[in-house]
């Protein structure tokens, strides 16, 4: 006999496990000069959507999208350059992670982080 508290808990986790999250990336504390004195904390970046996986390896990080068409939407913001079809590979300047698009605004961020998007 199946008692009906096992199901409202079957069924919760069922939900649960269908509701596939988003992640992103933020980048934050941005300046457009790597030598600028901040007197604040600098401007918000882009988020970088449909996040999958972030990985480090001595040093090298690497971002991996849900899509090729994330990836692609991704490089288009940050010029990163391709590590595989749906990852990219993190720029840094010193300390500081580096935005180099085709549009060539050139842009530093002292600050970043994998977060829920909260949208989706």
């Amino acid at each position: 006999m199946v008692h009906w508290r096992d199901v409202a808990f079957a069924e919760r986790i069922l939900t649960i496990k269908r509701k596939e999250r988003q992640m992103r990336m933020i980048l934050l504390h941005g300046r457009d000069d790597p030598e600028q004195e901040m007197e604040d904390w600098g401007y918000n970046g882009p988020g970088l959507e449909n996040v999958k996986y972030v990985h480090s390896v001595y040093g090298n990080l690497t971002i991996g999208f849900k899509t090729k068409k994330d990836a692609d939407a991704a490089h288009q913001l940050t010029g990163w350059q391709y590590f595989d079809d749906a990852v990219l590979e993190v720029s840094f300047f010193g300390d500081m992670v580096f935005f180099h698009p085709a549009n060539g605004k050139k842009s530093y961020y002292g600050d970043w982080e994998i977060q829920e998007d909260q949208d989706h």
